[in-house]
């Protein structure tokens, strides 16, 4: 009787215990939700001094789906008035946000009149304090342009 008491408790125990790998941990997050905003900051020019070259720049960061993001600036640079429309997917590692370097299509009106369009490579970082790090390179015909956007969350 003892023998069959002993087997019949062990094998209890068995039935409810679990494992770590059978727990549902759905635990996805929606990275795009924690960067979503406008942002406000400056532009400095890439591996310049600290004299930002435009001052007060929005870009608008807007959720389009799950971990991806549309983001908008519309900003003088120089010379060139820029739009700048760019669709990402937003990863999160070491403590920040990013959004994938990618190039997009861009129409910058020419001195003179008319418009050129030109490939603006983009790439940055959010950290969880609201501040903003966005590289931005625009592929001139003649003179390649690269800036760096700082800015802060509003």
């Amino acid at each position: 009787f003892n023998l069959l008491f002993v087997m019949l408790l062990s094998a209890l125990c068995f039935t409810f215990t679990s494992c770590s790998d059978d727990d549902d941990d759905d635990k996805t997050t929606d990275y795009a939700k924690e960067i979503t905003g406008k942002y406000k900051g400056d532009i400095y020019l890439a591996g310049g001094n600290d004299t930002p070259i435009a001052t007060d720049a929005i870009i608008e960061v807007t959720r389009i789906a799950d971990n991806k993001v549309k983001l908008e600036m519309n900003q003088q640079i120089l010379v060139m008035k820029i739009d700048i429309e760019y669709d990402s997917d937003v990863e999160y590692a070491n403590d920040k946000y990013s959004i994938k370097k990618g190039t997009t299509k861009v129409t910058i009106p020419v001195e003179g009149g008319g418009d050129m369009e030109v490939d603006v490579e983009l790439d940055g970082s959010f950290d969880k304090d609201g501040n903003s790090t966005i590289n931005i390179a625009v592929d001139l015909p003649d003179s390649p342009v690269s800036v760096v956007y700082k800015g802060k969350r509003q």
